[in-house]
């Protein structure tokens, strides 16, 4: 028996002489630190395939619910992460509880019931536990390997890539991000007048607001301008939103934050989903109970400032940039195994057997 692991995948190779009278699904598990993120979490969520040689327990999502988290949210949350089959093996998913750790007992040897399969539409909060990922067909659930989405951004460090072409692209961002647009900065300081999660205020005094502490934070990276090129088949919204440098520097894709939210905001820690703000790791992201974003302006404009005013205030904030935003927290630290000690996001092969049957 040979044990693998890669990324989020357990792998265990038998032959098949070996498998004899051992219970389907049969598998080993050796405790060590290969799950990296294991103790930020307090939901793991498990796919599972199997060929006549080879046995495959794939992690496929995990999060820490905050013992807030809705069933039917989770459920919402994995619809954005796992690539829609195909139709040969399109049928109705869904997750159910395992009793134990599938790591160390045999994965179950009979289909979970509709009684113990976790309803879609549940309001309830989701237990912690470990969950297994079954499709239904032929009239019974089984276990399966989903595909997972991997996220176009990888890194909130400036973008580098292999042609010359596209280096010198990069370095015309990297000026354009130093030398950010003055305006920009200024209409959006004037539009929220303070952190639009926490609800710090600029504090207003007689020779202008002060706001220190505050700093204006981009949603679509600005040094993810190389990438953008990507999002015109992966996400034309997007790509409509910041596929020019006056456009990715914009009031629309910004907003102002605390200082220490902006760096949880850029590391993907906190995400905000229709209005509300998420984290995704027990450790991740303490900024306390605040769990909405705000409405602008949090604290009142100068006086005689309006919209209606000799100055325009800013549009507010895109709500298809913060849906982005929210997908890559998803990807970055929800689907799979999240991320790697060096802060990148995992990606696993999109052919996982072919990947592992060649290692």
């Amino acid at each position: 028996m040979s044990y693998h692991y890669h990324r989020s995948v357990w792998f265990i190779r038998k032959q098949t002489q070996e498998l004899k009278g051992q219970p389907p699904f049969f598998m080993e598990y050796e405790h060590s630190n290969s799950y990296q993120n294991e103790q930020e979490r307090n939901v793991h969520v498990w796919g599972s395939d199997r060929t006549p040689d080879d046995k495959f327990l794939v992690l496929v999502a995990g999060l820490c619910t905050f013992g807030t988290l809705s069933i039917r949210t989770f459920y919402q949350w994995l619809d954005l992460i796992l690539v829609e089959p195909p139709a040969s093996r399109r049928g109705i998913w869904a997750i159910a509880p395992m009793k134990n750790d599938p790591r160390d007992v045999a994965l179950p040897t009979t289909a979970p019931t509709q009684a113990i399969v976790l309803t879609r539409t549940a309001t309830d909060p989701i237990k912690p536990g470990h969950y297994g990922i079954f499709i239904y067909s032929r009239g019974a659930f089984h276990l399966i390997i989903p595909e997972v989405k991997d996220s176009l951004i990888t890194s909130r460090k400036k973008t580098h890539s292999a042609s010359a072409a596209s280096d010198q692209k990069a370095k015309r961002l990297t000026q354009a991000e130093i030398h950010r647009n003055e305006t920009t900065r200024k209409d959006v300081r004037l539009r929220d007048m303070g952190c639009r999660i926490t609800g710090q205020p600029a504090l207003v005094r007689h020779r202008g607001p002060n706001f220190e502490g505050l700093e204006v934070a981009h949603i679509y990276p600005l040094a993810a301008y190389p990438l953008v090129k990507q999002l015109k088949k992966e996400d034309p919204a997007v790509y409509e939103l910041v596929n020019t440098p006056d456009k990715i520097d914009h009031p629309e894709n910004a907003m102002l934050l605390r200082g220490d939210v902006h760096s949880y905001f850029d590391n993907y820690q906190i995400g905000v989903d229709n209005g509300v703000v998420y984290r995704f790791e027990k450790t991740g992201a303490p900024i306390g109970n605040f769990t909405e974003l705000r409405q602008a302006p949090i604290s009142p404009r100068p006086h005689g400032l309006s919209a209606s005013g000799h100055t325009t205030i800013a549009k507010d904030v895109n709500a298809t940039l913060l849906r982005f935003h929210f997908k890559t927290c998803l990807l970055w630290h929800v689907a799979k195994g999240g991320k790697e000690p060096q802060g990148r996001a995992i990606h696993t092969s999109d052919n996982v057997h072919k990947d592992f049957l060649h290692s």
